[in-house]
């Protein structure tokens, strides 16, 4: 099970005595508290993706940069991979900008 899993799936806990508005409201605030800490965690495992992505992204620039000896094929898909992995890394960052408050 997943972190994101086992956060939205945490029960409710002792809630005393509290009368059926109390009840609501201590329901209604645990699910929020919930949503937000899993809209957490996969936020920050999208930001360490990114900074995954980017770093593939560089060895594949310091690769291509190199000279070293590669057949065409091979300095064509490093190539390939460098612009899909900045594509995907700019589109995670805005996409995250755009999420946060």
């Amino acid at each position: 099970m997943t972190l994101h899993n086992i956060i939205m799936n945490l029960p409710l806990g002792y809630v005393g005595d509290l009368n059926e508005q109390e009840l609501l409201i201590y329901k209604t605030g645990h699910k929020d508290a919930r949503h937000a800490a899993a809209e957490l965690v996969i936020t920050y495992r999208l930001l360490a993706l990114v900074a995954q992505w980017r770093e593939q992204r560089r060895l594949c620039i310091v690769a291509l940069h190199r000279g070293d000896v590669m057949n065409d094929e091979r300095q064509a898909k490093l190539a390939k991979e460098r612009d899909v992995l900045e594509h995907c890394a700019d589109a995670l960052d805005t996409a995250l900008r755009e999420k946060q408050p």
